[in-house]
């Protein structure tokens, strides 16, 4: 089953390859960073030791893959095409 939230835990598969923060780390002051490949499994979390981490991509957004700019997010549709007259 698709995981339908902008979060994944371990054990889940990796939908897009990008970079993601476990957001439990984040919760105690830390920053962990993983950068995953499409398909493969999301780990436990060596940097909180936390066996059932919640990670968030970064950079990317989730439903489109594509990334985002800093302090934005992607319109949906992306960018608008100009018709010329």
């Amino acid at each position: 089953m698709s995981n339908s939230s902008d979060t994944f835990k371990t054990g889940e598969r990796v939908l897009f390859a990008g970079n993601y923060d476990c957001l439990i780390c984040r919760s105690m002051g830390k920053t962990t960073t993983l950068t995953l490949e499409e398909g493969t499994i999301f780990p436990f979390c060596a940097g909180c030791g936390t066996k059932d981490a919640t990670f968030r991509s970064v950079g990317a957004d989730r439903k489109t893959g594509r990334f985002r700019k800093p302090g934005g997010t992607p319109k949906p549709g992306g960018t608008p095409k100009t018709e010329k007259r």
